[in-house]
């Protein structure tokens, strides 16, 4: 199977600093089929999008630009079909969203508070629902897992680090099936991958959703989440004082 992620931050209108992961998590059966989709959804337009990046395309920024030929008409529909093909696709996939309130969880580790890296938690909890998903969808199958996140993603630094320790090394016998299920975890470009550029659309969803001022597909996640399969994970200050008590 592989699994694609692709990570945000925003703020909230309390300034609070919120970061998410958000990522795709499929057979590698699905893959092939999604990726041809996706290639010629960008290119039935004038002018073609060579991918989507939502900062890139609500920014107005290269190569989104206006001197090119790209108005909000053009941007909205490029947006709504790719929504489409997201509702279009068999159920053979399923998303994973984390959040996490990244200025609590700095306060709360300040205060004594044993709390995990931030981008450790949303990596880990993403990386192990979809591989758990798979798991049961696919009782009867032996894919490995191959992770990929967008590059420079510090959410892939820390999973890595970790898998590397705790997989089982070749010719030892397996003591952490846990970690040997992943075959590999890389950092690619996401404008050659159709699926980190679906990721970038939830998790820039989560961050635009963070305000409570109306602004241009403010929407956009909640669009998302009731077409595509998917779970969702909220860590504020109160989850995060239960799961890690003060040491004392």
């Amino acid at each position: 199977m592989k699994c694609y992620f692709d990570g945000s931050e925003g703020l909230d209108d309390s300034n609070h600093a919120w970061v998410t992961l958000a990522g795709f998590g499929a057979p590698d059966a699905t893959w092939a089929k999604f990726e041809a989709n996706w290639v010629a959804m960008l290119r039935d337009r004038y002018p073609i999008a060579p991918y989507i990046h939502m900062n890139e395309l609500i920014g107005w920024e290269d190569p989104f630009e206006r001197t090119v030929g790209w108005n909000e008409e053009k941007k909205n529909k490029l947006i709504i079909d790719a929504v489409q093909l997201l509702q279009r696709l068999d159920r053979t996939f399923t998303a994973c969203l984390c959040m996490i309130d990244l200025t609590a969880n700095q306060e709360l580790r300040a205060m004594g508070y044993p709390v995990s890296d931030p981008y450790t938690i949303c990596a880990e909890i993403c990386v192990a629902k979809s591989v758990s998903w798979y798991n049961d969808q696919h009782p009867h199958k032996s894919e490995l897992a191959h992770i990929f996140f967008d590059r420079d993603e510090q959410f892939m630094h820390t999973v890595k680090e970790r898998w590397l320790q705790e997989r089982t090394p070749r010719h030892q016998v397996t003591v952490k099936p846990a970690w040997d299920v992943i075959e590999n975890i890389t950092d690619v470009d996401m404008r050659d991958y159709p699926a980190i550029q679906a990721a970038d659309m939830i998790a820039w969803g989560r961050s635009r959703q963070l305000s409570e001022r109306e602004r241009p597909f403010r929407h956009l996640l909640e669009i998302i989440q009731a077409v595509v399969p998917s779970w969702t994970y909220k860590i504020d200050e109160d989850v995060m004082r239960r799961k890690y008590p003060r040491l004392t």
